[in-house]
C-alpha cells in the first residue's frame, strides 16, 4: 500500500482559521449563553464528570513501554504481501 502524500501547511493559514474558529464559536456560545445557560452548565458537569472518570481510570493501569504503542501492520509477525507469506 502506497503512502499518502505529505502536505506542507502554511502557518498563517492555519493560525487564521483557528482564529476565525474562535470568533464564530465564541458568537455561539454567547448567544447560548444568553438564551438556555443550563444547557452550558450541564455540559460543563459532564465534561468534568468525564475529565476525573478518565484520571482515575488511566491512573490505576500500569505504565507501558512504547513498542505496545505500534501500530498493528507494524507487530511482529504480520507480513504485508499479499500472498500471505
Amino acid at each position: 500500500m502506497d503512502r499518502l502524500p505529505e502536505y506542507q501547511a502554511n502557518s498563517l493559514s492555519l493560525t487564521g482559521a483557528i482564529a476565525l474558529d474562535l470568533v464564530v464559536l465564541s458568537g455561539f456560545l454567547w448567544v447560548k449563553a444568553i438564551t438556555d445557560p443550563l444547557v452550558l452548565l450541564v455540559a460543563a458537569g459532564a465534561m468534568a464528570v468525564i475529565l476525573v472518570a478518565e484520571y482515575v481510570f488511566l491512573s490505576g493501569r500500569p505504565a507501558q513501554d512504547a513498542d505496545h504503542h505500534a501500530p498493528s501492520h507494524e507487530a511482529k509477525g504480520y507480513s504485508n504481501r499479499e500472498d500471505g507469506t
